[in-house]
């Protein structure tokens, strides 16, 4: 592509090389040059943007227009009313229907557990509150309880704190068990001053958490 070229420009008039006096002109007759800068030639004008023109009267016949919609159809200014679908009597799920969480972990039931054997070995009764005992002495004697103690077997001791809790998968079922092997002693005199000794094992510890606050530990066993 060949360059744009400038229009040719007119040459400037020859200037003086020395100034004319004045005895000069008369003396050769010849009038002296006078030097005229020349003009520049004239350059062209750029048009005028002149499109924020166009755009304004653009915008301003949609606002005439919309307006104009507006004030003609009102009833389309405003979203109509939603009917909403008829809704019958809510009925809220049973208590039964809706399963709850185990509250209790397994390191929380084996403390449980482990913290009723021990209360229940200073219990000075042959049937102790968590399920474990004697129904009496032989022959129908009266014990005297204040001479009652409950010791573990020599080798055995509360093995509960290890003990593996089995958690029910579901909410219909609020107890936690475990096999257990605990070997236990028990010393006591009747109010005659005789002396009954004795001993049986534990196999087995249950956690009854349905109230989460009280939790119920049964511990049994047998001979």
């Amino acid at each position: 592509m060949s360059s744009l070229q400038p229009p040719p420009q007119p040459k400037p008039p020859e200037t003086i090389s020395h100034p004319v006096k004045a005895e000069d002109v008369a003396t050769t007759g010849r009038t002296p040059r006078v030097y005229v800068a020349p003009k520049p030639p004239p350059q062209p004008v750029r048009p005028r943007r002149r499109r924020w023109r166009l755009y304004g009267v653009v915008g301003a016949l949609v606002l005439a227009l919309a307006a104009g919609f507006f004030l003609l159809y009102p009833r389309f200014s405003a979203s109509p009313p939603v009917i909403l679908p008829e809704v019958g009597p809510q009925t809220t799920p049973s208590a039964s229907a809706v399963p709850s969480p185990t509250p209790y972990t397994v390191d929380q039931l084996r403390v449980a557990a482990a913290s009723a054997l021990d209360r229940c070995m200073n219990e000075q009764l042959l049937f102790t509150s968590c399920g474990f005992g004697w129904g009496g002495l032989k022959d129908g004697a009266t014990p005297d309880l204040s001479t009652l103690h409950w010791t573990y077997h020599a080798g055995s001791a509360n093995t509960l704190r290890q003990a593996d809790f089995v958690i029910p998968p579901t909410s219909g079922f609020s107890t936690a068990t475990a096999p257990i092997h605990i070997m236990l002693d028990i010393d006591v005199y009747d109010t005659a001053g005789v002396r009954y000794i004795d001993w049986l094992t534990l196999t087995q510890a249950s956690v009854d958490f349905t109230d989460p606050a009280a939790p119920v530990v049964t511990i049994t066993g047998g001979k």
